[in-house]
């Protein structure tokens, strides 16, 4: 049986995680289907854009968070860089599963705010 990649946008916009500004939020979860199942044992791989503000109302500092897919953790990252760029996890397949699925950001350090965009899921399975 032939097997495939396929992929899930979960955000396509950004949002932002932080504790240093009122009305920010330390955390942020996406939420959405995947109607196949997933190849088990084949793993997957998570990517997003990350960027994390400096210098803004004299706000300086690295942003540490967690990921996590359906409860699962998958990554912790500390950002340092001031420009977008992608990050990407590899996870376990068993995380992934047809049907509803969810993916949780966390900011676990807040010394400064972190814009997050473009969370894809890529997963395989049989066609």
């Amino acid at each position: 049986m032939p097997r495939v990649a396929d992929f899930i946008t979960f955000q396509d916009t950004q949002f932002i995680l932080s504790l240093v500004f009122p009305g920010d939020s330390a955390d942020r979860t996406v939420f959405e289907s995947i109607p196949d199942v997933p190849q088990f044992g084949e793993g997957a791989l998570l990517t997003w854009n990350a960027l994390r503000q400096a210098n803004f109302s004299n706000v300086e500092g690295n942003v540490t968070y967690q990921v996590r897919v359906n409860g699962n953790f998958v990554a912790s990252q500390t950002e340092t860089v001031t420009d977008w760029h992608m990050a990407q996890e590899i996870i376990p397949t068993n995380t992934v599963q047809q049907g509803d699925n969810n993916v949780e950001f966390r900011v676990t350090l807040p010394s400064g705010r972190l814009f997050v965009s473009d969370v894809v899921l890529w997963y395989r399975k049989d066609i």
